[in-house]
Protein backbone atom coordinates (compact mmCIF):
# COMPACT_ATOMS: atom_id res chain seq x y z
CA UNK A 1 0.00 0.00 0.00
CA UNK A 2 1.42 3.50 -0.60
CA UNK A 3 -0.53 6.49 0.64
CA UNK A 4 -0.44 8.92 -1.23
CA UNK A 5 -2.21 13.29 -0.58
CA UNK A 6 -2.83 15.30 -3.15
CA UNK A 7 -4.32 18.73 -3.65
CA UNK A 8 -4.46 20.44 -6.33
CA UNK A 9 -6.93 23.48 -5.90
CA UNK A 10 -7.35 26.43 -8.32
CA UNK A 11 -6.55 24.33 -11.04
CA UNK A 12 -7.81 25.08 -14.38
CA UNK A 13 -9.37 22.17 -16.60
CA UNK A 14 -10.03 24.47 -19.26
CA UNK A 15 -10.20 28.06 -20.46
CA UNK A 16 -11.01 29.26 -24.23
CA UNK A 17 -13.33 29.39 -26.94
CA UNK A 18 -15.91 26.66 -28.15
CA UNK A 19 -17.40 27.44 -30.84
CA UNK A 20 -19.65 31.02 -30.07
CA UNK A 21 -19.11 30.19 -26.12
CA UNK A 22 -15.88 31.20 -24.26
CA UNK A 23 -15.61 28.08 -21.78
CA UNK A 24 -13.95 28.45 -17.56
CA UNK A 25 -14.02 25.28 -15.51
CA UNK A 26 -11.90 25.41 -12.68
CA UNK A 27 -11.46 23.31 -9.00
CA UNK A 28 -11.23 25.87 -6.48
CA UNK A 29 -10.96 23.16 -4.35
CA UNK A 30 -9.18 19.76 -4.53
CA UNK A 31 -8.29 17.43 -1.98
CA UNK A 32 -7.90 13.72 -2.61
CA UNK A 33 -6.27 11.45 -0.01
CA UNK A 34 -5.81 8.15 -1.62
CA UNK A 35 -4.49 4.58 -0.76
CA UNK A 36 -3.93 2.21 -3.45
CA UNK A 37 -4.74 -1.27 -2.68
CA UNK A 38 -2.59 -4.07 -4.52
CA UNK A 39 -1.96 -7.29 -2.75
CA UNK A 40 -1.20 -11.30 -4.06
CA UNK A 41 -0.23 -14.11 -2.45
CA UNK A 42 -0.63 -17.83 -3.60
CA UNK A 43 0.48 -21.81 -2.52
CA UNK A 44 2.52 -23.74 -5.37
CA UNK A 45 2.50 -27.73 -4.69
CA UNK A 46 3.32 -30.58 -6.85
CA UNK A 47 3.83 -28.36 -10.00
CA UNK A 48 1.11 -26.17 -10.37
CA UNK A 49 -0.78 -23.50 -8.44
CA UNK A 50 -2.88 -24.96 -5.52
CA UNK A 51 -4.05 -21.42 -4.05
CA UNK A 52 -4.22 -17.98 -5.52
CA UNK A 53 -5.56 -14.52 -3.50
CA UNK A 54 -5.98 -11.36 -4.71
CA UNK A 55 -7.01 -7.79 -3.14
CA UNK A 56 -7.23 -4.69 -5.59
CA UNK A 57 -8.85 -1.79 -4.41
CA UNK A 58 -8.72 1.48 -3.47
CA UNK A 59 -9.34 3.69 -0.33
CA UNK A 60 -10.47 7.56 -0.98
CA UNK A 61 -11.20 10.37 0.84
CA UNK A 62 -11.49 13.58 -1.24
CA UNK A 63 -12.96 17.20 -0.98
CA UNK A 64 -14.03 18.97 -4.42
CA UNK A 65 -15.54 22.54 -5.51
CA UNK A 66 -15.81 23.76 -9.19
CA UNK A 67 -16.65 26.69 -10.93
CA UNK A 68 -17.82 26.48 -14.60
CA UNK A 69 -19.24 28.65 -16.91
CA UNK A 70 -20.57 29.56 -20.63
CA UNK A 71 -20.84 32.62 -22.34
CA UNK A 72 -23.29 30.83 -24.74
CA UNK A 73 -25.25 27.36 -25.42
CA UNK A 74 -23.03 24.21 -25.94
CA UNK A 75 -22.17 20.74 -24.79
CA UNK A 76 -18.79 20.22 -23.68
CA UNK A 77 -16.04 17.90 -21.90
CA UNK A 78 -12.91 18.01 -21.34
CA UNK A 79 -10.19 15.94 -19.14
CA UNK A 80 -7.25 16.54 -17.68
CA UNK A 81 -3.98 14.72 -16.25
CA UNK A 82 -2.70 15.57 -12.68
CA UNK A 83 0.00 13.28 -11.50
CA UNK A 84 1.03 9.94 -11.19
CA UNK A 85 3.41 7.67 -9.79
CA UNK A 86 4.74 3.93 -10.01
CA UNK A 87 6.46 1.37 -7.78
CA UNK A 88 8.38 -1.59 -8.97
CA UNK A 89 7.57 -5.04 -6.83
CA UNK A 90 8.57 -8.62 -6.73
CA UNK A 91 7.08 -11.75 -4.95
CA UNK A 92 7.30 -15.54 -5.48
CA UNK A 93 4.62 -17.96 -5.49
CA UNK A 94 6.96 -20.95 -4.35
CA UNK A 95 9.41 -21.81 -7.08
CA UNK A 96 7.92 -19.15 -9.42
CA UNK A 97 8.94 -15.53 -9.42
CA UNK A 98 6.80 -12.77 -10.07
CA UNK A 99 7.70 -9.26 -11.09
CA UNK A 100 5.69 -6.00 -12.30
CA UNK A 101 4.87 -2.38 -11.78
CA UNK A 102 2.13 -0.59 -9.83
CA UNK A 103 1.00 2.38 -11.54
CA UNK A 104 -1.27 5.35 -9.98
CA UNK A 105 -2.61 7.86 -12.24
CA UNK A 106 -5.19 10.98 -11.21
CA UNK A 107 -6.73 13.00 -13.57
CA UNK A 108 -9.71 15.53 -13.22
CA UNK A 109 -12.38 16.63 -15.99
CA UNK A 110 -15.98 17.69 -16.68
CA UNK A 111 -18.92 18.25 -18.74
CA UNK A 112 -21.44 20.90 -19.18
CA UNK A 113 -24.13 21.15 -21.47
CA UNK A 114 -26.56 24.25 -21.98
CA UNK A 115 -28.73 25.69 -24.30
CA UNK A 116 -27.53 29.49 -23.67
CA UNK A 117 -25.29 31.23 -21.04
CA UNK A 118 -24.43 29.19 -17.14
CA UNK A 119 -22.37 30.30 -14.46
CA UNK A 120 -22.49 27.55 -11.45
CA UNK A 121 -20.59 26.16 -8.32
CA UNK A 122 -21.06 23.64 -6.51
CA UNK A 123 -18.95 21.17 -4.50
CA UNK A 124 -18.95 17.65 -2.63
CA UNK A 125 -16.68 15.80 -0.23
CA UNK A 126 -16.60 11.61 0.74
CA UNK A 127 -14.90 8.71 1.62
CA UNK A 128 -14.64 5.65 -0.01
CA UNK A 129 -13.07 2.15 0.69
CA UNK A 130 -13.72 -0.27 -1.67
CA UNK A 131 -11.66 -3.22 -2.89
CA UNK A 132 -12.47 -6.53 -4.41
CA UNK A 133 -11.39 -9.79 -3.00
CA UNK A 134 -10.57 -12.86 -5.42
CA UNK A 135 -9.96 -16.51 -4.34
CA UNK A 136 -8.77 -19.20 -6.66
CA UNK A 137 -8.33 -22.77 -5.11
CA UNK A 138 -8.31 -26.12 -7.15
CA UNK A 139 -10.74 -28.17 -5.79
CA UNK A 140 -13.29 -25.25 -5.93
CA UNK A 141 -12.11 -22.61 -8.65
CA UNK A 142 -12.53 -18.68 -8.08
CA UNK A 143 -14.42 -17.43 -5.43
CA UNK A 144 -14.82 -13.33 -4.58
CA UNK A 145 -16.06 -11.03 -2.42
CA UNK A 146 -16.73 -7.01 -2.02
CA UNK A 147 -15.75 -4.79 0.44
CA UNK A 148 -17.62 -1.46 0.38
CA UNK A 149 -17.37 1.40 2.60
CA UNK A 150 -18.50 5.16 1.88
CA UNK A 151 -20.13 8.59 2.84
CA UNK A 152 -20.74 11.58 1.51
CA UNK A 153 -21.63 15.98 2.22
CA UNK A 154 -23.02 18.41 -0.62
CA UNK A 155 -22.23 22.23 -0.59
CA UNK A 156 -24.61 24.52 -1.19
CA UNK A 157 -24.38 25.69 -4.86
CA UNK A 158 -24.55 28.82 -6.98
CA UNK A 159 -26.46 29.34 -10.33
CA UNK A 160 -27.03 31.90 -12.78
CA UNK A 161 -28.98 30.22 -16.28
CA UNK A 162 -30.51 32.17 -19.05
CA UNK A 163 -33.27 28.64 -19.40
CA UNK A 164 -31.33 25.72 -17.95
CA UNK A 165 -28.11 23.93 -18.01
CA UNK A 166 -26.49 20.55 -16.46
CA UNK A 167 -22.61 19.68 -15.79
CA UNK A 168 -20.27 17.03 -13.86
CA UNK A 169 -16.93 17.68 -12.61
CA UNK A 170 -15.08 14.72 -11.35
CA UNK A 171 -11.17 13.26 -9.32
CA UNK A 172 -10.65 9.77 -11.37
CA UNK A 173 -7.98 7.87 -9.19
CA UNK A 174 -6.83 5.14 -11.78
CA UNK A 175 -4.58 2.04 -10.78
CA UNK A 176 -2.76 -0.87 -12.45
CA UNK A 177 -0.49 -3.62 -11.26
CA UNK A 178 1.67 -4.94 -14.38
CA UNK A 179 3.30 -8.41 -14.51
CA UNK A 180 5.71 -9.22 -16.71
CA UNK A 181 4.73 -5.56 -18.20
CA UNK A 182 2.05 -7.75 -20.15
CA UNK A 183 -0.88 -7.77 -17.86
CA UNK A 184 -2.62 -7.57 -14.45
CA UNK A 185 -5.31 -6.45 -12.31
CA UNK A 186 -6.34 -2.63 -12.17
CA UNK A 187 -9.20 -0.44 -10.52
CA UNK A 188 -10.65 2.95 -11.15
CA UNK A 189 -12.39 5.39 -9.19
CA UNK A 190 -14.13 8.47 -9.61
CA UNK A 191 -15.29 10.99 -7.25
CA UNK A 192 -17.85 13.02 -9.00
CA UNK A 193 -20.96 15.68 -8.27
CA UNK A 194 -22.92 16.85 -10.79
CA UNK A 195 -25.96 19.64 -10.90
CA UNK A 196 -29.05 20.23 -13.01
CA UNK A 197 -30.81 23.77 -12.90
CA UNK A 198 -33.73 25.34 -14.61
CA UNK A 199 -35.17 28.71 -14.81
CA UNK A 200 -38.54 28.29 -13.13
CA UNK A 201 -41.60 31.43 -12.39
CA UNK A 202 -40.02 31.32 -9.06
CA UNK A 203 -36.54 31.84 -9.22
CA UNK A 204 -33.84 28.83 -10.58
CA UNK A 205 -35.38 24.73 -9.53
CA UNK A 206 -32.16 23.02 -8.72
CA UNK A 207 -30.66 19.42 -7.73
CA UNK A 208 -27.17 18.74 -6.77
CA UNK A 209 -25.98 14.71 -6.32
CA UNK A 210 -22.61 13.22 -6.01
CA UNK A 211 -21.13 9.91 -5.26
CA UNK A 212 -18.29 7.49 -6.15
CA UNK A 213 -18.28 5.22 -9.36
CA UNK A 214 -15.61 2.22 -9.00
CA UNK A 215 -14.67 -0.76 -11.32
CA UNK A 216 -12.27 -3.57 -11.05
CA UNK A 217 -10.67 -5.92 -13.31
CA UNK A 218 -8.44 -9.26 -12.64
CA UNK A 219 -6.37 -10.22 -15.65
CA UNK A 220 -3.39 -13.12 -15.38
CA UNK A 221 -1.85 -15.03 -16.83
CA UNK A 222 1.78 -16.72 -16.09
CA UNK A 223 3.26 -19.19 -18.37
CA UNK A 224 0.16 -20.31 -19.60
CA UNK A 225 0.15 -22.77 -16.73
CA UNK A 226 -2.37 -20.18 -14.28
CA UNK A 227 -4.70 -18.42 -16.64
CA UNK A 228 -7.40 -17.00 -14.51
CA UNK A 229 -9.79 -15.06 -17.08
CA UNK A 230 -11.37 -11.67 -16.64
CA UNK A 231 -13.22 -11.27 -13.59
CA UNK A 232 -14.73 -7.80 -13.03
CA UNK A 233 -16.49 -5.88 -10.15
CA UNK A 234 -18.21 -2.64 -10.54
CA UNK A 235 -19.85 -0.56 -7.84
CA UNK A 236 -21.86 2.92 -7.68
CA UNK A 237 -22.39 4.80 -4.31
CA UNK A 238 -24.98 8.48 -4.83
CA UNK A 239 -25.48 10.68 -1.83
CA UNK A 240 -28.44 11.61 -1.38
CA UNK A 241 -29.60 14.15 -4.12
CA UNK A 242 -30.09 17.80 -2.14
CA UNK A 243 -32.56 20.39 -4.75
CA UNK A 244 -33.64 24.17 -3.49
CA UNK A 245 -34.79 27.20 -5.57
CA UNK A 246 -32.81 30.31 -5.95
CA UNK A 247 -35.74 33.23 -5.95
CA UNK A 248 -34.67 35.82 -8.65
CA UNK A 249 -33.51 39.18 -7.31
CA UNK A 250 -36.17 41.99 -6.18
CA UNK A 251 -37.34 43.79 -9.07
CA UNK A 252 -36.07 41.45 -11.38
CA UNK A 253 -39.45 40.25 -14.51
CA UNK A 254 -40.92 37.78 -13.47
CA UNK A 255 -40.65 34.66 -16.40
CA UNK A 256 -44.52 34.04 -15.75
CA UNK A 257 -47.92 34.65 -16.25
CA UNK A 258 -47.80 35.40 -19.64
CA UNK A 259 -49.29 33.82 -22.41
CA UNK A 260 -46.43 31.99 -24.32
CA UNK A 261 -45.67 32.97 -28.22
CA UNK A 262 -45.13 30.72 -30.09
CA UNK A 263 -43.52 31.38 -34.56
CA UNK A 264 -46.24 31.62 -36.84
CA UNK A 265 -48.36 32.61 -34.41
CA UNK A 266 -50.66 35.94 -34.85
CA UNK A 267 -50.70 38.22 -31.95
CA UNK A 268 -53.52 41.40 -31.36
CA UNK A 269 -54.56 44.10 -29.37
CA UNK A 270 -55.27 47.51 -28.22
CA UNK A 271 -52.33 49.81 -28.34
CA UNK A 272 -54.14 52.96 -28.10
CA UNK A 273 -53.41 55.46 -25.18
Amino acid sequence: EARSIIDFGNTTLYYGDVGPATVHARLDTAYVDFDPILSMNGHWAEGEVQRFTSSIGLSLDGDIRAAISSTNGLRFDRSKDITGWSWPFAFAIGPLPVAGLLEVKLNAGFRIDSPGHVTMTMGASGDLDYRTENEYRVASGWDNDDLIQNSWSLQEPSFSVSSSASARVYVRAELNGMLYGVAGPSSRSDLYVSSKATAGCEGIDWDVNAGFTSSVLVKLNIFDKFTPSKTFAEARFTADVASGTVGWPLGFPLPCGQDQIYCNDKVSGDTSV
